[in-house]
């Protein structure tokens, strides 16, 4: 008979959910805007592609506001937001994060960078969602120049490159958070 192992659930179903629906939406997103942006590399029509981003788009309209609300209402939103008080504990995890400190600060569930991160990707959505639904309905936005429109809205995808820190922290400061997003729980300590 096995021994089990104890555990705590540290990331509940829904959020799991959320934050999957969200992985896959944004890499949709991004494939699909880069695609846009130069056809060509692949065999699929444009029209496709069109309807492709356009609806991973709207998708992206229902996960941010459930995330953003369900974070709001269960209190956690201060575990994800960056905070005034994360200025202090920033210093120390810099110096964790360039290799002149051995361990990471003591942090509560999310250290300061990837608070940082989450921050970032929540006004990153705000204006990808405001400038993907002004180019979706331009005839109501003809007054504004679209050309900046479409720069803005593709310059804020770059704001993504950030996943691959955000994976980079998930992949080398605790592997037991990582399976946590699979399994929504963490081994007892």
């Amino acid at each position: 008979m096995s021994k089990k192992v104890p555990s705590t659930i540290t990331q509940p179903l829904g959020i799991r959910l959320l934050h999957w629906s969200l992985a896959c939406t944004v890499t949709l997103l991004i494939a699909t805007g880069f695609y846009r942006a130069h056809p060509g590399w692949l065999d699929i029509s444009l029209r496709t592609v069109r309807l492709i981003h356009s609806s991973a788009g709207f998708l992206l309209l229902i996960i941010v506001p459930v995330f953003t609300l369900y974070h709001i209402l269960s209190g956690t939103w201060k575990d994800v937001f960056f905070l005034p008080q994360d200025l202090k504990k920033s210093p120390a995890f810099l110096k964790y994060v360039f290799f002149l400190r051995k361990s990471c600060p003591s942090v509560t569930k999310y250290n300061p960078g990837q608070k940082a991160i989450y921050t970032s990707w929540f006004f990153l959505f705000i204006l990808q969602l405001i400038t993907g639904f002004m180019l979706y309905t331009h005839t109501f936005f003809s007054h504004f120049s679209m050309d900046r429109v479409i720069y803005l809205h593709y310059a804020a995808t770059f704001g993504f490159v950030t996943i691959l820190i955000h994976i980079y922290f998930v992949l080398t400061e605790d592997p037991a958070k990582l399976q946590s997003m699979f399994t929504g729980r963490e081994k007892d300590p």
